[in-house]
């Protein structure tokens, strides 16, 4: 049983989410930038980790892995623009604690858009569905 009454759907849980999501795709840039890579691969090793921790979550806690599910709100998107607004600001060399802040309040925001609005990347019917046919093949009646 769950004594704190604490669900995926409860607002503290999506603030702690956000924010370590900030925090690990800072951590994630941080080593692409201290070991030298380029920047495509410094916004790729924040968007690994910050997801990957996400990942992890969503399988010890026994939940649908959110990535995986296209119906699910924004979150990798998320810590895509993050970690590149950390990039574009590490090439302009603004100070760190500015970089960090800036990152984790940007994935903080888009987070808290995701969740109250219901934010999703777009969904694309396939041919079958656009055509008028079931996924098996067979015709379906569209009005």
């Amino acid at each position: 049983s769950n004594r704190l009454q604490i669900t995926h759907e409860h607002e503290l849980w999506n603030w702690c989410d956000a924010v370590s999501l900030g925090a690990f795709a800072v951590i994630g840039v941080q080593n692409g930038i201290r070991s030298g890579r380029n920047a495509l691969i410094c916004v790729i090793c924040g968007l690994f980790t910050g997801t990957g921790g996400g990942v992890i979550r969503d399988l010890l806690c026994n939940r649908p892995v959110r990535i995986l599910h296209s119906n699910s709100e924004i979150y990798a998107s998320t810590v895509l623009c993050g970690a590149s607004i950390y990039v574009l600001l590490a090439k302009l060399s603004t100070p760190l604690y500015v970089r960090i802040v800036t990152t984790i309040t940007t994935v903080v925001t888009m987070r808290y858009f995701a969740w109250t609005r219901n934010i999703t990347l777009p969904l694309f019917q396939s041919s079958h569905e656009s055509i008028g046919l079931k996924s098996d093949g067979s015709e379906s009646l569209k009005s």
